[in-house]
């Protein structure tokens, strides 16, 4: 499911109120009171004005992971680590989601899991990657990362 956030800060928007749902974006967001169909939330977020987005909700039981690699772009190129990574994904999921994060240096790799969930929260500092099972939404650029 999706949510519309605001700001620079992605805090949640209700869903009736065009209000920050609270100062806890990632609590909040794990609500499915906020939760609405991609189509619906693209629209509302469209009918906000500039400023306001679609984030994809990464929750217990949902099936999808999120890797989330910052600072891996410069000058429009990746690094070897997010281009492998990338390269992978794709091999293993073809309809794998692969987007410039809001930064425009870093990439988010949206996709299935099948099995038990990879452990959540898992980061590696060195690379700057995290891999997201769950309690988190990921606030979506529509920049999709070149085939």
């Amino acid at each position: 499911m999706y949510i519309v956030w605001r700001g620079a800060d992605k805090s949640p928007v209700d869903p009736l109120h065009a209000d920050p749902a609270s100062e806890y974006a990632c609590l909040n967001a794990q609500n499915s009171a906020n939760w609405l169909p991609y189509e619906m939330a693209v629209e509302y977020a469209r009918s906000l004005g500039p400023g306001y987005g679609v984030g994809i909700v990464l929750h217990a039981g949902c099936g999808l992971l999120c890797v989330d690699l910052d600072g891996c772009i410069s000058d429009g190129v990746p690094t070897p680590f997010a281009a492998q990574t990338i390269r992978e994904a794709r091999e293993h999921c073809p309809d794998v989601y692969v987007e410039v994060s809001m930064s425009g240096r870093g990439i988010h790799i949206i996709g299935p899991y099948s099995g038990e969930p990879p452990q959540h929260k898992n980061k590696n500092k060195d690379l700057h990657a995290e891999l997201y099972t769950a309690e988190r939404y990921i606030a979506l650029t529509g920049n999709m990362w070149p085939t």
